[in-house]
């Protein structure tokens, strides 16, 4: 759903070129040819795995001279994973695109409910809409339109300006101080468990070891995806079972806070 409305959102503004940086999968471009097939598209991917004849991979690391001026750079879930965000924006600007559309997680109501994706080693920066605010100007980046899908994520709209200096007040400290509590909250409640089951192989995972909860006192870490059952968790010993696991067992107890994919 989510790849659907931001591919509406980018429809709006560009229908010719666009550059995707990290869309390896094609899920945007996917739903993007669902609402105009005469569009010029180009992935810039370590790992392209879409084949599609409208679209034109390009397998390796990012570089500004991939990007011609007047085109218009997409990026999803993207920018909340770099460590030099204001070098980015700044190269990006320099090559002079028409737009960049991109698309980020909603931190502030990541951090309200506490979901372990808020702050963990793939995302290094706390990008609330506040910080934008400040970032984007001072890159050289105007705001056009803006748009919020759920609690989930927001969608931007920007286009190269000359680079302002703003007077902006970071307050959201607080927000990450009540955040790593009710991390540390959370793992001193289940301290005492033994044989427990956690939901997803990744940064969930490790948030509980690296805060104190033993290897000895999970019974296994269980995800949905196929490709990561049978495969042991790095650093550890744990192997990643299926949810199946838990059939039989009487009141398996299972550590569950994946954000919006709880339910």
């Amino acid at each position: 759903n989510h790849n659907d409305r931001f591919a509406q959102f980018v429809h709006k503004s560009e229908k010719q070129s666009i550059v995707d940086i990290g869309g390896g999968s094609g899920n945007i471009y996917k739903s993007y040819s669902k609402y105009n097939r005469d569009v010029k598209w180009k992935i810039i991917d370590l790992n392209p795995t879409l084949e599609d004849e409208n679209v034109i991979n390009i397998k390796g690391l990012y570089t500004p001279e991939h990007i011609q001026e007047g085109e218009t750079v997409i990026t999803s879930h993207f920018l909340e994973h770099l460590i030099d965000l204001k070098g980015f924006l700044q190269s990006l600007r320099e090559r002079k695109p028409k737009y960049h559309i991109f698309t980020l997680p909603n931190f502030k109501k990541y951090a309200e409910a506490n979901y372990s994706a808020t702050l963990m080693f793939e995302h290094p920066h706390y990008l609330t809409e506040q910080y934008l605010s400040y970032i984007l100007p001072l890159t050289g980046w105007k705001i056009l339109e803006k748009e919020y899908y759920n609690d989930h994520s927001i969608f931007f709209l920007t286009e190269p300006v000359e680079p302002l200096e703003v007077e902006t007040l970071l307050n959201d400290s607080q927000d990450i101080i009540n955040f790593i509590e009710y991390m540390k909250q959370r793992v001193d409640s289940i301290k005492h468990l033994k044989d427990i089951y956690v939901f997803g192989a990744h940064f969930t995972y490790y948030y509980l070891l690296n805060l104190g909860i033993q290897e000895d006192q999970i019974a296994a870490v269980i995800d949905n995806d196929p490709k990561k059952q049978g495969k042991r968790m790095y650093g550890t010993n744990l192997a990643v079972k299926s949810p199946k696991c838990l059939f039989g067992i009487d009141s398996p107890k299972v550590v569950l806070r994946s954000g919006s994919y709880d339910e």
